[in-house]
């Protein structure tokens, strides 16, 4: 009767202890010299991608010179884990040779991102308790670990736990380089589009086609196609007869470029454009010329026009232009907004 209770409490003993090593929420001690937290301690400074790759080959060797792998029965899950250990070690120093091996941690794991190589070679799957790629050659089923005693399991899961690990560290100054990239490229977008030239919907489909850029900041420069905007040109024959007339003149064709601050502020986008236009009036002759911006504030330019009654070919006319589409832009909200109020009062 003792007998069989000894097995009994044995067979549970042994059932919780599978259990811990099937547990996804396992979590390895701190103090055991194999984690995480120790092999930190002994790579204080991460600043450069080759601390990385020296701590994941202690890793390795850790795994070749602990006893508890002798036994032939655990050759598949060890051989598993070297093949991975040994992969991301030679993958890391690849893109550390390709960058110098002074690289920073941002600069050589952003790489390490780019290529595809992720931390999850080393992760458990919550639901099937397989680590590894489970489509990959070299899998470990929760089977195999149960299969293994328990020291190896241990061994194991404190291994892949600080593998995991080391690369997430690594990831994150890759991942705060990113986050201030995009926060910078999206402040830019701001600046842009509430305070950089307009495009017509024809201006923006050429620009998409015609000037290429590499994904996510805006274009450094723009072409101005056709653009209309509303004009008022003064002609000055002498100094006692000035005239001011509306017209429309239309920028044929012309070129703009911006500048954006570092990093940018509100006031962080300079621009300037050129252009050939055309002034459209409709008591006389089109007359011809350049119009100039520099940012929102200034839209200027000269005009000529053909001879006609009391214009001469030389006698030019300075224009200022008001921008179509942000005039409609701007105004379109106010009258919906008046349009609203007029509405509510009735």
């Amino acid at each position: 009767m003792k007998r069989a209770a000894v097995v009994v409490v044995l067979l549970f003993a042994v059932q919780a202890l599978a259990q811990t090593a099937r547990d996804s929420d396992w979590q390895p001690d701190s103090s055991d010299g194999r984690s995480f937290a120790k092999t930190i301690e002994r790579y204080p400074d991460r600043s450069r991608f080759a601390t990385y790759i020296t701590a994941l080959e202690e890793v390795r060797a850790g795994l070749h010179s602990n006893s508890v792998w002798n036994d032939p029965i655990t050759r598949g899950v060890h051989d598993a884990l070297d093949f991975h250990l040994t992969a991301a070690v030679g993958e890391l120093t690849t893109t550390s040779a390709a960058l110098g091996s002074d690289a920073s941690t941002a600069e050589g794991a952003s790489q390490y991102l780019l290529n595809g190589f992720t931390p999850e070679r080393f992760a458990a799957d919550a639901v099937t308790l397989s680590y590894f790629d489970a489509a990959g050659t070299h899998v470990v089923s929760d089977e195999q670990l149960q299969a293994i005693p328990l020291a190896a399991v241990e061994d194991f899961k404190v291994r892949t736990d600080t593998a995991y690990r080391l690369l997430r560290d690594m990831e994150k100054p890759a991942f705060a380089t990113t986050a201030s990239a995009i926060a910078r490229i999206n402040k830019e977008w701001d600046l842009f589009i509430n305070h950089g030239p307009a495009q017509f919907p024809w201006e923006s489909f050429i620009n998409g086609h015609l000037i290429t850029t590499r994904f996510d900041p805006p274009p450094s420069h723009q072409w101005i196609i056709a653009h209309p905007m509303v004009a008022v040109e003064i002609t000055k024959r002498s100094l006692s007869d000035l005239r001011a007339d509306q017209s429309i003149a239309v920028e044929a064709l012309g070129h703009a470029w911006y500048r954006f601050a570092q990093p940018p502020k509100e006031a962080g986008l300079r621009w300037f454009g050129i252009a050939a236009a055309v002034g459209i009036h409709a008591d006389r002759k089109p007359s011809w010329g350049v119009i100039g911006h520099y940012n929102r504030a200034v839209t200027a330019g000269l005009l000529w026009q053909s001879k006609t009654a009391g214009v001469r070919v030389d006698d030019p006319t300075i224009v200022l232009g008001v921008d179509l589409y942000q005039l409609v832009q701007k105004k379109v909200p106010e009258y919906r907004d008046r349009l609203r109020k007029i509405s509510g009062a009735k």
